[in-house]
């Protein structure tokens, strides 16, 4: 599952490094009493993520059927949870959940067509808008990764299923 800081993709054979953020919580740490506010913030999470057209629940008896006939066709996936710092000073960190599909490990990786344009950091950005002396402002789309483009079809090879 190349959790490892260096493990074989079993689908490609290329080696990859993981990193984990620095401030990711196991969920082995987080304790009883915590938990209550990060079940709530996984609630959140898939609330937004079922608020978009990019994930449907598949039957279990479905499911069996996948697992059977196209093992090849299943990512797993992993919760990435996290204590967020709280707005302003002195104010008190919120729960946050993340799901992951592990997508280095999807079969059709090599195959596909993608780019995730990004700036190299935010502080660049900052950096070129002041000496511009541009106007900026900054926001965040919620569930971003879930709002691809899908004019370019489906998979050649199939769909792709997601298990946790």
């Amino acid at each position: 599952m190349c959790r490892q800081p260096f493990d074989r993709n079993p689908y490609t054979g290329l080696t990859c490094l993981t990193a984990r953020r620095t401030d990711e919580l196991p969920r082995s740490k987080i304790t009883p009493e915590e938990w209550p506010k990060f079940l709530q913030a996984t609630t959140h999470e898939w609330e937004a993520i079922l608020s978009t057209p990019a994930v449907t629940f598949i039957s279990p008896k479905a499911a069996e059927v996948i697992r059977r006939d196209h093992p090849d066709r299943i990512i797993p996936s992993r919760y990435v949870y996290r204590n967020k710092p709280g707005e302003g000073f002195g104010s008190e960190p919120s729960a946050k959940c993340r799901w992951c599909v592990l997508g280095f490990r999807d079969p059709d990786l090599l195959e596909l067509q993608r780019a995730a344009p990004t700036p190299p950091t935010i502080n660049n950005f900052l950096l070129v808008a002041a000496s511009l002396q541009r106007e900026v402002s900054l926001g965040d789309l919620k569930s971003a990764f879930m709002q691809s483009d899908t004019s370019h079809g489906s998979r050649p090879k199939g769909k792709i299923y997601a298990s946790d």
